[in-house]
């Protein structure tokens, strides 16, 4: 709603993975995107964490772009996740967060989507058959600090809490594909839903990217990044690059 180039974080098929995503962020592309959000509503970016690989869950198997059509997909009801929606060839539909789970058990959504952790926090597995593994959004947390608080900290408090936030973002991270790994293979094993591996996920990211290729005002910004190669993974010694002191609605958490 601020700047809405951002937007880009939260389009369909923008990012290879949440690695691809976390560099982007902290990299030399961001840097005067942030910059303006903190010049133009001073509100100041600190850090960028990660939320979660999102996937579809459905009460039939979706594998290609065709067997979201006519499916009602509950999203957020920011414009962008409509739009995504909509990209990925759903026919999205805007639920409250607290009111999906009984949008889905009185088939009102024919499904919805979020990371794999937040789908079983909030009990949806409970009330779908199938989870598609489409992985089409690595959702993000921007950390924000309002400007003139950030100016009224010294030089040390801003180094300490810049670099606090750097280490539990690496943490958030392992913790989140941790616990990701570990429902997935719990559900595997006790055949709580249908997990669908052979997703056409080249034929998601085809479509996507056609549709966000322009007419948004995030567009050129999405084609950069989603044309952008394979990134080198992050190894453990990697450390997150935390913003420079000089530069500046997600999904509900359960």
């Amino acid at each position: 709603m601020w700047h809405p180039e951002i937007g880009a974080f939260d389009a369909a098929y923008a990012f290879r993975d949440l690695d691809h995503m976390l560099q982007v962020a902290h990299g030399e592309l961001m840097k005067p995107r942030w910059d303006e959000l903190r010049r133009r509503y001073g509100v100041r970016v600190l850090d960028t964490w990660v939320y979660g690989s999102r996937h579809i869950t459905s009460n039939r198997p979706i594998r290609h772009p065709d067997d979201l059509r006519g499916f009602r997909l509950r999203l957020p009801a920011a414009r962008v996740w409509q739009a995504s929606g909509e990209a990925l060839g759903a026919s999205p539909m805007p639920v409250a967060f607290a009111e999906v789970y009984m949008a889905l058990q009185q088939g009102m959504a024919d499904g919805q989507e979020n990371p794999v952790p937040t789908i079983q926090a909030m009990g949806f597995h409970e009330v779908q058959k199938c989870l598609n593994l489409t992985g089409h959004i690595q959702s993000s947390i921007q950390i924000l600090v309002n400007e003139q608080v950030w100016q009224r900290l010294n030089a040390a408090q801003q180094d300490a809490l810049l670099q606090t936030l750097c280490e539990l973002g690496r943490e958030v991270q392992a913790g989140t594909e941790r616990e990701d790994r570990e429902i997935l293979a719990a559900w595997r094993e006790k055949e709580v839903l249908q997990i669908v591996d052979d997703v056409d996920v080249e034929a998601f990211r085809r479509r996507a990217r056609e549709y966000f290729a322009e007419g948004f005002p995030f567009s050129s910004l999405y084609q950069t990044i989603s044309s952008q190669e394979a990134p080198r993974q992050l190894g453990s010694d990697d450390g997150a690059v935390v913003p420079s002191q000089d530069s500046a609605e997600r999904e509900e958490t359960p």
